[in-house]
């Protein structure tokens, strides 16, 4: 694997298919935390209950640590991609 160039300011050039990567990533990320959400409210008294608000809250951390992964690697966030998951898990919920 190559290792990326360094910039003159000692940052590191990230390669483009990491941003598409990283980007990808946090549209699903999304769409997990909002059905990850949906679920938890709706099976809250069940004996699931529990286990879905840890999955949930790992979810939420994981979408945190992947803006912080592109924030500190100037990767922009596509925001259509975001808006597009976000979009598509809440069509989902449509469904009969």
């Amino acid at each position: 694997m190559a290792v990326p160039a360094a910039t003159r300011s000692g940052g590191i050039h990230a390669p483009p298919w990491l941003g598409i990567y990283l980007n990808d990533h946090l549209a699903a990320a999304t769409a997990a935390v909002g059905l990850a959400r949906r679920m938890t409210r709706r099976h809250r008294r069940s004996a699931y209950g529990g286990e879905l608000a840890r999955l949930t809250a790992e979810f939420v951390q994981d979408r945190r640590s992947l803006l912080w992964c592109m924030a500190s690697l100037d990767i922009p966030v596509r925001r259509g991609k975001v808006r597009a998951a976000r979009a598509a898990e809440r069509a989902a919920r449509l469904t009969p």
